[in-house]
């Protein structure tokens, strides 16, 4: 799966989440090796939107499509503009277990979140996930 986003632009996106300003910082070391396990075909997603339902709905279609995939590892990166406005950390939270629940036990989830203020009222989730080439 990937939306309409180039894998360039996911991962761009998902360094927003090691800058300093976010919520909670990915380790760089985690978020290389992540990356380094998705190979080099990850399967990405992207999507922004002020309501929650559509954001989680969302969420719980693009890891539907993991189905059986073997995936080593993913990165999940929610942005908000701030926890004062329609989304909480709660948000977060539930966007992580629709990951979390969607993959093995024994594969390597890293999960971010980062402040945007051009966000406004919205959310952003961007998750990219994969195997390493074989």
């Amino acid at each position: 799966m990937t939306s309409h986003h180039t894998t360039e632009q996911i991962v761009t996106l998902l360094k927003c989440a090691t800058e300093e300003h976010s919520v909670l910082q990915i380790d760089m070391q985690d978020f290389d090796d992540a990356l380094n396990l998705c190979g080099s075909s990850p399967m990405c997603f992207n999507v922004t939107d002020d309501d929650a339902g559509v954001v989680l709905n969302a969420c719980r279609d693009a890891a539907a499509h993991l189905g059986n995939a073997q995936v080593a590892a993913a990165v999940v990166v929610c942005g908000i503009a701030d926890t004062s406005g329609n989304y909480k950390l709660a948000h977060l939270q539930e966007v992580f277990e629709v990951f979390r629940q969607a993959m093995d036990e024994s594969a390597f989830l890293v999960f971010g979140a980062s402040c945007d203020p051009s966000l406004k009222t919205s959310m952003r989730v961007t998750w990219l996930a994969g195997a390493p080439d074989r």
